[in-house]
C-alpha cells in the first residue's frame, strides 16, 4: 500500500467510525421519541427534556425509555474516547519504524561522512554531521518526534517557530540599537520569518534560497494553523484543488523541510560561533 492509500484508508475508517457513531445515536433518540409518543420533527434536545416528564406520562414504558437513556449516555460519554483515541495512536505508532527509517537515511544521505579511519581527510564531512546531530538534538527533536507519529501538521508548525525564533534571536544580537529603543519600535520581533530571514540576507548570513525557504514554510505555516486549506495548496501543490487539510498536510514531503531547516539553522548558528 502506498502512502497516499495508506493516508485515505486511515481517513475512511475514521469517517466510517464517526458515521456509525452519529447514526447509532440518532437511531436511539428516534427510538426514545417513539416510544414517548413525541412527532418525529421534535427537535433532538427536546427528546432528552421530555424523558424525565415521561414517568408521569400514563402508556410509556418506563423500563425501555430509561434502556435507551442509559444506551445514550454511556455513547455519549468521554470514557468512549479512550478506546478510539488509543486505535489512532496504536496506527500512528505502526509507522513509526517506517519514518524513522526513511528520516534516517536521508540524513546520512545529505550529510555523509568517511569510514572513520578517513575521518581525518574528511573533517568538512564531520563539521557538518557534528552540527546537524547537535542541531536535530537542541532545536528539531520535538518537530522529529511529531513527524514520526505521523502528525506532519503540527510537525510543520513547530518547525517554523525554531526557524522563527532564532532568526530573531540572531538579528536581536546583530542589530545596533539600545534595548529600549528596539522593544519600544518592535524591532525584531514584530517581524515574522520571511522578512527576518531577508533582514539575514542583507547581513550575508543567508542567501536568495533561504529566503524562498522561509516564505514558503511561512505560507505552509499560516494555512495549517488557520486551516486555510488553499494557502496550503499555494505553499506545496501550486495551487492545485485539495479537499482535505490533514491529508494534505501528510502529503507533504516534511522531511525536506527539515533538512533544509538544518542548513537555514547551520547558517545562523555558524555565524553566530564566527562571531564571537
Amino acid at each position: 500500500m502506498s502512502k497516499k492509500e495508506h493516508t485515505y484508508a486511515k481517513l475512511e475508517a475514521v469517517t466510517e467510525l464517526v458515521r456509525k457513531e452519529a447514526t447509532s445515536l440518532l437511531d436511539d433518540l428516534k427510538s426514545l421519541g417513539d416510544l414517548l409518543g413525541l412527532n418525529q420533527d421534535t427537535p433532538l434536545i427536546a427528546v432528552l427534556e421530555y424523558t424525565p416528564k415521561s414517568k408521569n406520562s400514563p402508556g410509556v414504558d418506563q423500563e425501555k425509555a430509561a434502556a435507551i437513556l442509559e444506551r445514550l449516555y454511556k455513547k455519549v460519554s468521554f470514557n468512549e474516547y479512550e478506546n478510539w483515541l488509543e486505535a489512532l495512536i496504536r496506527h500512528s505508532l505502526s509507522k513509526v519504524q517506517d519514518r524513522l527509517g526513511e528520516l534516517i537515511k536521508k540524513l546520512e544521505d545529505e550529510f555523509p561522512i568517511s569510514d572513520i579511519h578517513d575521518a581525518t581527510d574528511d573533517i568538512k564531512g564531520l563539521h557538518a554531521r557534528l552540527n546537524a546531530h547537535v542541531i536535530i538534538k537542541t532545536d528539531l527533536l520535538s518537530s522529529l518526534v511529531l513527524f514520526t507519529l505521523d502528525m506532519n501538521g503540527p510537525a510543520f508548525i513547530e518547525l517554523h517557530s525554531v526557524l522563527e525564533r532564532q532568526a530573531i534571536d540572531k538579528l536581536d544580537e546583530l542589530i545596533s540599537m539600545p534595548s529600549n529603543i528596539k522593544a519600544r519600535l518592535g524591532i525584531p520581533e514584530r517581524y515574522r520569518l520571511q522578512e527576518l530571514a531577508s533582514m539575514l540576507k542583507d547581513y550575508e548570513i543567508l542567501d536568495e534560497k533561504d529566503v524562498e525557504f522561509a516564505r514558503q514554510l511561512s505560507t505552509l505555516r499560516d494555512g495549517l494553523a488557520h486551516r486555510n486549506i488553499n494557502k496550503v495548496s499555494n505553499a506545496v501543490f501550486s495551487g492545485k484543488s485539495l479537499d482535505d487539510i490533514d491529508f494534505a498536510a501528510s502529503g507533504v514531503d516534511y522531511i525536506s523541510f527539515a533538512i533544509r531547516a538544518i542548513h537555514f539553522l547551520m547558517k545562523i548558528q555558524e555565524e553566530h560561533s564566527a562571531a564571537n
